[in-house]
């Protein structure tokens, strides 16, 4: 029996210390009962549970299959349901049974008009739950057959994408809540709870066994948990949905990693529109190309007269790296007031202005571009520039100013490449006769080099009225500072060895500076240096001189023992001493020793190395 009950218990604690670090909405994985996205585990036949609980939705018939369609929603997949006969069943009730507590998300993007369930019952049975709307109206969850509704305020119209949600929470009043796109739609008292019945995906079984009232449209996430969430959990789980879909953070909240740390806090200058990339390991999240749901569509397209912006192309894109942008709801009118002095006459800018939020992806590059549809703007690349406050403070008539040439402009959408946005920075665009800039940034690199050098390389063309370069290194990847200078000599390629690089990160910058005191940035680029070996050596070791001397290097402070033995191994002295970072230079006294050899040992930290003096 006791063997039995070990070996039992042994594959339960596994599966569930699997469980535990298996990525999870939000990372928020107590009472986690039920996960699809249509980017993982999804065909038309099947869509698989990602919760680890194995309720996969599948249809076997092939006139009843969604189809999984690319960019739906913000660069994001989602199974599209055709409004007449797709839906997906579900094995369970999902935890929607009996009298308890749970909560349901839903993205999703009607096409068509009608009543549609996103989540109904799969029974004819009464009391069963459905998440649902008739297009043009509010999100509504209902219990069949008992008259119990509760319906939100917001309409969902056709063609707009939505994070639809409902909590069951107590048996009190006002225990039920409508969430849309993370923030309180309505809140009302249901007794009732769903169910026994095992449940579908896009159509409801309502009164008969066939299903009825079929989705038209997108199902692009949906996530079902069969208990309550805190406050904290429900937090991180709207923000997870609503960084993924494009969607601004519920109103006057900021967005939460996994983790449970902020990666945007709520600005309240520049809160519309925010939208960002980024990766969340714990999460499941990827996000390398977006825009928001407010000014763009699922592929990026932008809507006319919105000023759509998209960020893609990170050059790396590590767990929890985030790069969040935010506009302040200015006016997309150009404009002449708010420039650099000294601006050539008929310049203009667009008003809006946006900024910049960084959380670690340091040194990273994107690639951006802004839609034009609706604006009156130039009709060539040259017109557009993209113009960065680096300082952050959005007064571009004083600050010293960074310009990014246009690099394609074609059907109305103007691209930026290579582009390093720094954290807090604010940009805006210059969108007629932009500003010559002194020349173009070809390429730029850095390699690491003998005794903690870096080698900087960096290629131009273009160059016009270009006074000369300076050479910039940071430790953080935003604060930079000068370390030397280059002066421009009309070539194409030029050098920089920079001599006290810094075990760890380096990070480096040519700034540009022409005749007339425009400034212009290179990409940033990154060397990771390894800490320094230790070494110690051996200085004087002549007989009859002074007293020998050791030179010790350090990369990190480090503690040595030192010890005078004589040629048979007996010890004369033996010291303990700690270093500093840098050289230090270490007497050994060898006074009132018999002529002879004698041995300097040194050891410590892994390093060990004997010298031989005569005296």
């Amino acid at each position: 029996m006791k063997i039995f009950t070990v070996a039992l218990i042994l594959p339960i604690c596994l599966l569930s210390a699997f469980k535990g670090m298996a990525q999870t909405p939000g990372g928020v994985s107590a009472n986690l009962e039920f996960w699809v996205k249509a980017g993982t585990g999804a065909t038309s036949s099947l869509w698989q549970d990602q919760s680890g609980n194995g309720y996969n939705a599948t249809q076997a018939t092939a006139a009843d299959q969604p189809v999984v369609t690319a960019n739906q929603i913000n660069f994001n997949p989602a199974l599209v349901f055709n409004g007449t006969s797709d839906f997906m069943n579900i094995a369970s009730n999902l935890g929607l049974g009996g009298t308890g507590n749970y909560e349901i998300y839903c993205v999703v993007q009607q096409s068509g008009s009608g009543g549609q369930v996103f989540l109904g019952s799969q029974t004819a049975a009464a009391n069963d739950i459905q998440l649902a709307t008739f297009t043009g109206n509010p999100t509504q969850v209902n219990y069949w057959g008992t008259g119990t509704v509760l319906e939100g305020v917001t309409n969902l119209a056709a063609g707009t994408a939505y994070i639809s949600g409902y909590e069951k929470a107590g048996t009190g009043a006002n225990q039920s809540t409508i969430y849309i796109n993370g923030n309180v739609d309505n809140t009302g008292t249901i007794t009732q709870s769903g169910g026994a019945g095992t449940r579908l995906i896009g159509a409801s079984s309502v009164g008969t066994a066939t299903p009825g009232y079929y989705t038209n449209g997108d199902i692009a996430e949906m996530v079902v948990y069969d208990a309550a969430l805190s406050t904290a959990n429900r937090s991180k789980l709207q923000s997870y949905l609503s960084f993924k879909y494009g969607f601004p953070p519920p109103t006057g909240a900021g967005f939460i990693a996994s983790t449970g740390a902020a990666f945007w806090t709520y600005n309240a200058t520049y809160a519309y529109d925010v939208f960002g990339i980024g990766r969340d390991d714990g999460s499941g999240l990827s996000l390398s190309s977006s825009n928001s749901i407010n000014t763009g569509s699922g592929n990026g397209t932008g809507r006319s007269d919105s000023g759509n912006i998209v960020l893609s192309n990170p050059s790396a894109l590590n767990n929890l790296d985030f790069i969040v942008v935010g506009n302040n709801g200015g006016s997309l009118a150009e404009q002449t007031s708010g420039l650099p002095a000294g601006t050539p006459a008929g310049v203009e800018r667009v008003g809006r202005q946006w900024k910049v939020n960084h959380t670690n992806a340091v040194g990273t590059t994107v690639t951006l571009t802004f839609n034009t549809t609706g604006l009156t703007t130039g009709s060539t690349a040259g017109d557009f520039s993209l113009m960065i406050d680096a300082d952050g403070t959005g007064n571009f008539a004083t600050a010293p100013i960074t310009y990014v040439a246009a690099s394609g402009y074609s059907g109305n959408v103007v691209t930026f490449t290579n582009v390093s946005l720094p954290n807090n920075a604010v940009f805006t665009f210059i969108v007629k006769d932009a500003i010559l800039l002194p020349l173009n940034f070809l390429s730029f690199t850095a390699r690491p080099g003998a005794n903690q050098q870096v080698n900087l390389e960096w290629q131009i063309s273009d160059a016009t009225n270009v006074s000369d370069f300076v050479v910039e290194r940071s430790t953080d990847g935003s604060t930079f500072a000068p370390i030397g200078q280059v002066n421009f000599a009309s070539a194409n390629s030029y050098t920089f060895t920079d001599n006290n690089a810094v075990a760890g990160n380096n990070y480096y910058r040519i700034e540009s500076v022409d005749n007339d005191g425009y400034i212009q940035y290179s990409p940033v680029v990154e060397v990771i240096l390894p800490e320094p070996p230790l070494q110690v050596k051996l200085l004087n070791n002549q007989p009859g001189y002074e007293d020998p001397v050791l030179l010790v290097s350090a990369g990190t402070p480090v503690t040595l023992t030192i010890q005078l033995l004589t040629s048979d191994g007996t010890v004369v002295s033996r010291m303990q001493k700690s270093f500093a970072v840098g050289q230090t230079r270490q007497t050994i006294s060898t006074t009132g020793l018999a002529r002879g050899v004698y041995i300097i040992g040194v050891s410590g930290s892994g390093y060990g190395k004997n010298f031989l003096i005569i005296r």
